[in-house]
């Protein structure tokens, strides 16, 4: 599963440890979260199973997830690193079950109640007059970023949908101009000349001894 930075969050740290804390409680019943949700979400949803994993080990497979404290110090490391400097966790994916961050090679899923998600805005939709609308045109060289005039009613969306259908009709004309290439095949050629199927420049003969066919040419 290919995800995709689709905007900024950021972990509450005292029930992050809240939650971690009562995870290990759980780790002796089998009821950690990933195993607690196999088969009601999980189990439909493996792609994301995967990044749930990432906090725990399990060396006996199955639902024997144990809480990994390596995982626990590399989150407390990036969060103070991470602090002073004002950065923010990647969001690439959250849904009312699981979140899904990263920050540089650390990527993983934690229960959405643990994170406060900042969305990126879909701005497809939007004409280029919405987005002069929402900069203002007060400022100084927005009306070159954001043009108006005819295109001020343009989506990103629309010209989107436009060059797939222009690019869609330039593939079949292409392939209405090719030219089809001679049957250049034996037994293809044999198949039409016996058959008489199509115009065909070859006659077949069958040697009456052999039964063999005999392509010949007109």
């Amino acid at each position: 599963m290919s995800l995709q930075v689709i905007g900024k969050a950021t972990i509450d740290m005292d029930k992050f440890r809240a939650f971690r804390k009562e995870e290990r409680k759980r780790a002796e019943e089998q009821k950690c979260w990933p195993a607690a949700l196999w088969k009601d979400y999980f189990y439909e949803h493996q792609d994301l199973c995967k990044f749930a994993e990432t906090g725990y080990s399990n060396f006996y497979g199955g639902l024997n997830y144990q809480p990994d404290d390596r995982f626990d110090k590399k989150v407390e490391a990036t969060e103070q690193y991470m602090g002073p400097m004002g950065l923010s966790w990647d969001l690439l994916f959250t849904n009312e079950v699981i979140t899904v961050l990263r920050f540089g090679s650390l990527s993983f899923g934690i229960p959405t109640e643990l994170v406060e998600c900042a969305p990126y805005m879909d701005l497809d939709q939007y004409t280029t007059a919405d987005l002069r609308h929402r900069i203002g045109l007060e400022k100084d060289g927005m009306h070159a970023l954001v043009p108006a005039g005819d295109a001020g009613g343009a989506t990103r969306r629309g010209l989107k949908e436009d060059i797939a259908s222009v690019r869609s009709d330039l593939s079949q004309k292409e392939a209405d101009r090719r030219p089809r290439k001679p049957v250049r095949d034996f037994r293809i050629r044999c198949f039409f000349a016996i058959t008489g199927t199509v115009d065909s420049p070859y006659a077949a003969s069958r040697n009456r001894k052999t039964g063999y066919w005999v392509l010949l040419t007109r």
